[in-house]
């Protein structure tokens, strides 16, 4: 069965659960009542279980409904949760950077330019390391880190190097960085 079409019939059964009935869950879902009637009844068909229990005017959930009516509520909230932290990630608003910095230029780079971007980004950790360029080099294309800073070029095609204006430091980030 498409996964979609189940979803949609488990958000109905999970509505007709909240609501204690059909009627009240296709109005707050505006649908006809029918349509919620019919899918719950092909998820039943499919399941080849009973999901709804009648009680006078109400709807009740069976054990069985209520099972799937919980596993949906808590797919949505993983669901909800998981954009919400990729959305942070994406618009950093949290996550980790790992950064690599090249020897000597640690105390000078936290002292001034990690202090800025902590404050525009309060919410985004970053993980600092030092040494030499040719494991870090190593390290940026295994992609163990996410990007190094360093004075002077840096000669490797698999990797993307940017400038600094301010002076000779240069970030160098694997070559799918910023491809969007």
């Amino acid at each position: 069965m498409d996964n979609e079409l189940q979803e949609k019939r488990l958000g109905y059964l999970h509505e007709v659960g909240l609501q204690g009935g059909i009627r009240k869950a296709a109005d707050v879902l505006n649908v006809n009542p029918s349509v919620i009637s019919r899918q719950v009844a092909l998820l039943e068909r499919s399941l080849h279980l009973p999901l709804l229990e009648r009680r006078g005017r109400n709807v009740v959930l069976t054990e069985a409904g209520k099972l799937l009516s919980d596993h949906f509520s808590e797919t949505q909230e993983r669901r909800e949760a998981l954009t919400k932290h990729l959305n942070d990630l994406r618009y950093m608003r949290g996550g980790t950077v790992n950064l690599r910095i090249g020897p000597g230029m640690v105390a000078n780079f936290v002292a001034n330019e990690l202090r800025e971007f902590s404050k525009v980004y309060p919410d985004v950790f970053v993980d600092i390391s030092s040494g030499d360029m040719s494991a870090t080099l190593m390290m940026l294309v295994r992609g163990e880190v996410d990007m190094a800073l360093s004075f002077g070029p840096i000669d490797n095609v698999s990797l993307q190097r940017r400038s600094f204006i301010r002076g000779p430091i240069c970030a160098i980030v694997p070559d799918d960085v910023g491809a969007d």
